[in-house]
């Protein structure tokens, strides 16, 4: 397992315990966001910026409380339908992403 999964695992571990609203991911390396994170129903706010990710899991349908989804500079292809469930979602960036989706909807 890299160090990158382990911090990430750690990381989700704690905020499931402690029940902690926010949960950051950012610059650790991660080339993909552990199914795991499918466990934080009461997450608010998800910081994965300056990651490898290319995509999302399937996972991240199940975070109905998440308000604030921070994807920037990474390198993702393109966005799961699961984000569509996200009701409660009113902030998505992607800031720096490589996004070939994001221009042909503009």
């Amino acid at each position: 397992m890299s160090d990158a999964l382990s911090a990430a695992l750690a990381a989700i571990r704690n905020s499931a315990k402690d029940r902690i609203p926010d949960l950051s991911l950012s610059g650790l390396g991660l080339t993909a966001i552990p199914p795991e994170i499918g466990e934080l129903a009461h997450l608010e706010t998800l910081d994965a910026s300056e990651n490898l990710l290319t995509e999302l899991p399937p996972a991240m349908a199940s975070l109905s409380r998440l308000q604030e989804l921070l994807l920037d500079r990474n390198r993702i292809a393109r966005l799961p339908p699961e984000i569509g469930r996200l009701r409660e979602l009113q902030i998505l960036s992607l800031e720096g992403a490589h996004t070939w989706w994001w221009r042909s909807l503009v």
